[in-house]
């Protein structure tokens, strides 16, 4: 199959969409609310693949990369990733592509890499490969799908996978792509504190609009740190100034807003949002077993799950900081 929904899918088919395809499919299957959306599978990656004859090009160039110089390295990256940003797609993939797309009625959709060896409990793949946000139309589509297979080449995954040891033909790139959603205040929930190593608190960072902002380290959010309970008593928090937003534009893409004053200077979530997060996370972990970092998005005190992964290291003892409450948020916590 070259198109599989997310509730067709789940961990058992790693190999087919990937560790971010498979969780969401767990996650569907588990009724959380999850926006919906399709993978496109690693067999069309390898029809791409084979399509356009890349793989004794890509064979020759890694044949000739000088371990140890990052320099080689990147420039044997490169040559890579013009080749597949330059070759077409099949015309069967493509049609998979725009059937699935139209089925879901042509939303905006973000438009995520998920490689096999990703988002897994002993792998620390994650971020590796390239997200696309606010993808508005099926030509867009489809070149962000291509770039999302060539992002499996970049210097930085190649470089990982050289020094962890992973085959490059053994790794394969699946696509996720999946509804829009706008949010007022997005983004990670972890189910353990980071930090100490704490199986007893949660964690959550928090900031306006999309939650690339924190992923991308543009902002710095707040900070809520609590008891691991359903009705989380708040045990720290920590005012981050927040000084810019991400928001979806029509017509495609997104664009970077300066935060007013006001909202800078309180807290983006409340006891009612913490309380939500916090359920949410133990409905996650519940599932899987497992201490999770949960990315979340909250449109109109509606909570979405975008992507779940496991905690792959948890600190043993250590220090946290201290987060005190701020003087202006009597309506926050």
């Amino acid at each position: 199959m070259l198109v599989l929904a997310f509730n067709e899918v789940g961990l058992g088919q790693l190999e087919r969409v990937g560790g971010k395809g498979a969780n969401l499919g767990e996650m569907v299957k588990a009724g959380l609310p999850v926006p919906p959306g399709f993978c496109i599978t690693t067999e069309a990656y390898i029809r791409f693949l084979d399509g356009a004859g890349l793989r004794p090009a890509v064979q020759d160039i890694l044949n000739s990369v000088q371990v140890g110089d990052l320099a080689d390295l990147k420039n044997k990256a490169n040559q890579i990733q013009t080749l597949m940003e330059a070759a077409p797609i099949p015309w069967e993939v493509k049609e998979a592509i725009q059937a699935a797309y139209q089925t879901m009625g042509n939303p905006p959709v973000a438009v995520r890499s998920s490689a096999t060896a990703e988002d897994l409990p002993d792998a620390s793949f994650a971020g590796q490969q390239e997200t696309f946000l606010n993808i508005t139309d099926e030509i867009a589509l489809l070149e962000h799908v291509r770039r999302c297979w060539a992002s499996l080449w970049t210097p930085r995954s190649l470089s990982y996978r050289e020094r962890s040891g992973f085959a490059h033909d053994k790794v394969h790139l699946a696509v996720v792509v999946q509804q829009m959603v706008d949010p007022d205040a997005a983004s990670v929930l972890f189910t353990a504190n980071p930090l100490t190593g704490g199986r007893n608190e949660m964690v959550i960072n928090a900031s306006y609009g999309l939650g690339e902002s924190i992923v991308s380290g543009q902002v710095n959010p707040d900070t809520y740190r609590l008891t691991k309970q359903k009705s989380p008593q708040l045990l720290e928090q920590l005012l981050g100034d927040k000084q810019i937003l991400i928001q979806s534009v029509p017509g495609g893409g997104t664009v970077e807003k300066p935060v007013m004053e006001a909202d800078r200077i309180r807290f983006c979530l409340n006891r009612e949002d913490l309380n939500k997060i916090a359920r949410l996370g133990l409905q996650v972990e519940s599932y899987y077993g497992s201490p999770q970092d949960i990315e979340w998005a909250m449109v109109d005190d509606r909570l979405y799950l975008l992507q779940a992964r496991p905690i792959t290291t948890l600190k043993q003892g250590g220090r946290y900081k201290r987060f005190p409450s701020s003087p202006d948020s009597n309506d926050s916590c």
